[in-house]
């Protein structure tokens, strides 16, 4: 039998939709606002990793000849997009202080240096080149326009799993507004918390 095993990201993940949901006191202007977050989100991250093929090459094409990392881009518009929606701006601010104060820093040195010892000069010279999450105007010129977009790496690159749970998290949110608008856990008052009363 096999056994299921859920990566560190995988657990912040599922711990964070979590507490969005629960959280959460969506209204029709909050879903409405975060749609367009979320889906611009979630057409970047499909985008990619229908291009992305890990570990075999300098990935060119697609969104990579525009931005460096298209999926870290897509996450952060996913994860703001559902924190305006279930107006949880606490969360929002933390979501935002660890992605750059935190995750990006590990990430750019951990895989830009793995990626630098394996494919020296061609990594270098893209990461000079294109920028982490400011796209270009023009693509890089050292695009591989060769290497087109696949429904089949979308697949293999495990971006089902998350369209999934951005289409289930969304519903949840809009079924909280229909009929569970009032429970929020865990319930507070912030002027307790700091002795502003």
């Amino acid at each position: 039998m096999k056994r299921l095993h859920f990566s560190f990201k995988q657990i912040v993940t599922y711990i964070f939709a979590l507490l969005c949901i629960t959280r959460a006191s969506p209204d029709k202007l909050s879903l409405v606002i975060s749609f367009p977050f979320i889906m611009c989100g979630e057409l970047i991250r499909v985008w990619g990793t229908g291009h992305l093929r890990k570990n075999k090459t300098v990935v060119t094409s697609g969104p990579y000849s525009y931005i460096r990392d298209p999926l870290y881009l897509g996450t952060l518009l996913i994860s703001t997009g559902f924190t305006i929606a279930g107006r949880t701006w606490e969360l929002l601010v933390i979501v935002w202080a660890v992605f750059f104060l935190y995750y990006m820093p590990y990430k750019r040195k951990r895989e830009g240096d793995r990626l630098s010892s394996m494919f020296g000069k061609t990594y270098d010279d893209y990461r000079k080149e294109v920028r982490s999450l400011i796209p270009r105007l023009k693509p890089y010129k050292g695009a591989d326009y060769n290497n087109r977009w696949s429904a089949k790496l979308v697949k293999e690159n495990s971006e089902v799993g998350i369209i999934v749970l951005v289409i289930v998290w969304f519903l949840l949110l809009v079924i909280k507004m229909l009929w569970f608008k009032h429970m929020v856990f865990p319930k507070y008052d912030i002027s307790k918390i700091f002795n502003l009363t």
